[in-house]
């Protein structure tokens, strides 16, 4: 039940903001998020799979971000290539040969984000790939797309790309929305670079973290990998927490990223949220990488924010 929302072209001094959350069962093994010297990607590695969600690349700019769909159909273990390892090719070689790579591969149904983004003007790529949830294995049947994501606020999360947008997702999309705009309304200046990504932090990690919104509704047609009324809980907010009925099962791990146009360099925020027994949510790490000057290769700093 991963989510993701992406704000593009939002905030006259912030370019580009993501913030992502990575539901998964809650005893599969990951590394925390550092910079990866051999690939210098900024990321978390599942070790199962060894694969990521989401990756940054310092030395290039370039992003990627996925989300499962939850169909009933999967390739078989012994053909598929892992989801995971699409996001680490998007970050690393950009998205001019992402169609080749999605097509001469089985990849399990996803949702997928990717673009440059040490920029003022981020072109941000979505990639979808999923069967009709009917069964059908075949590729040919498969509805596999690419489009340019629009400036504006986009959201998803694990719904099939046919379909209609799950409540939650559009929830979350309002609860963004609402919040830019209050930041571009109070027009803080220039100056405040830093305080402005601090309260962008501080106010996608609330948004992020809520599990229980009231008026949110499920979707129409809930997936089936849990009984009905575990998959409706799936649904009271962005945030999937620990439940005494659901414990093997939520949000592992939160990721915020802020582009700072002004100073020219990148925030990267990330924590567990799966520590302990029963889980509870880590402090946030903090992640800064500026903008290559032309070829210059540029610095990552990291720092520990309690």
């Amino acid at each position: 039940m991963c989510i993701l929302v992406v704000a593009v072209g939002c905030h006259p001094s912030l370019p580009f903001i993501c913030a992502h959350n990575r539901d998964e069962q809650r005893d599969r093994p990951s590394r925390d998020d550092s910079l990866e010297e051999d690939t210098q990607l900024l990321c978390g590695r599942d070790i199962q799979a060894g694969g990521t969600v989401l990756g940054l690349h310092a030395a290039g700019g370039g992003f990627a971000a996925l989300t499962n769909c939850r169909t009933t159909v999967k390739w078989p273990e012994d053909q598929r290539t892992s989801r995971g390892r699409l996001v680490e090719f998007l970050a690393v070689n950009g998205t001019a040969g992402a169609e080749e790579f999605i097509q001469s591969r089985k990849i399990d149904p996803f949702h997928a984000l990717a673009g440059h983004i040490f920029c003022d003007a981020p072109e941000i790529h979505y990639f979808w790939s999923a069967p009709p949830d009917t069964g059908e294995q075949a590729s040919s049947k498969w509805s596999a797309g690419h489009r340019i994501l629009e400036r504006g606020v986009f959201v998803v999360s694990n719904e099939t790309p046919a379909g209609e947008a799950w409540p939650k997702c559009l929830w979350l999309r309002r609860a963004v929305e609402d919040f830019l705009e209050q930041l571009r309304r109070r027009g803080e200046k220039a100056s405040d670079a830093s305080e402005l990504v601090s309260q962008v932090h501080a106010g996608l990690a609330e948004i992020m973290s809520r599990s229980d919104v009231p008026e949110l509704k499920v979707p129409s047609r809930l997936p089936k990998w849990f009984p009905e009324a575990v998959e409706e809980k799936l649904h009271s907010g962005p945030f999937c927490p620990w439940r005494p009925d659901l414990e093997t099962f939520g949000t592992v791990s939160q990721r915020i990223l802020v582009c700072d146009g002004v100073k020219r360099q990148t925030h990267y925020f990330y924590r567990p949220t799966n520590l302990g027994s029963p889980p509870q949510l880590g402090p946030w790490r903090s992640f800064l990488i500026r903008w290559p000057l032309l070829v210059q290769t540029p610095s990552a700093q990291q720092s520990a924010k309690l």
